[in-house]
C-alpha cells in the first residue's frame, strides 16, 4: 500500500507534472473537463450523472478519455492533478486581485 500511495504522490506533487498535464488539460472536451473538475471535489460517477442527466456509463466512457488524454492510470491521479492545478490557478489570480506591482 505505501508504494502505491508514494506513485499517485510522485505522479502529481511537481510543478513539473502540472505543467506537463496542461496541453492534455487543453485537449478535454467541455463535458470532460466539468467531469474532471467533479472527479477534484471527489464525486463519484453516480452522482456526476446524475447532475448532468447523463447515464454513468457515459461518465465511466468521459473518465476512460480523461485519463487517456492525460496519461494517467487511476482517477485518483485525475483527481489529484486537477486540484493541483486549480491551486495553481487560484495561485496566479491572487496578484492579480490584489492589484499587482505597478498601479497608475
Amino acid at each position: 500500500m505505501r508504494r502505491f500511495r508514494f506513485s499517485i504522490t510522485a505522479a502529481v506533487s511537481s510543478a513539473a507534472a502540472a505543467d506537463a498535464a496542461k496541453p492534455g488539460i487543453a485537449s478535454l472536451t467541455p463535458q470532460q473537463f466539468r467531469v474532471l473538475m467533479a472527479l477534484a471535489d471527489g464525486r463519484l460517477n453516480k452522482q456526476i450523472g446524475g447532475d448532468r442527466n447523463v447515464t454513468e456509463a457515459t461518465i465511466k466512457a468521459h473518465v476512460t478519455a480523461i485519463l487517456r488524454k492525460l496519461g494517467l492510470y487511476r482517477r485518483t491521479q485525475a483527481a489529484l492533478l486537477a486540484q493541483r492545478l486549480l491551486r495553481a490557478e487560484a495561485g496566479s489570480i491572487v496578484p492579480m486581485l490584489s492589484g499587482g506591482e505597478d498601479e497608475d
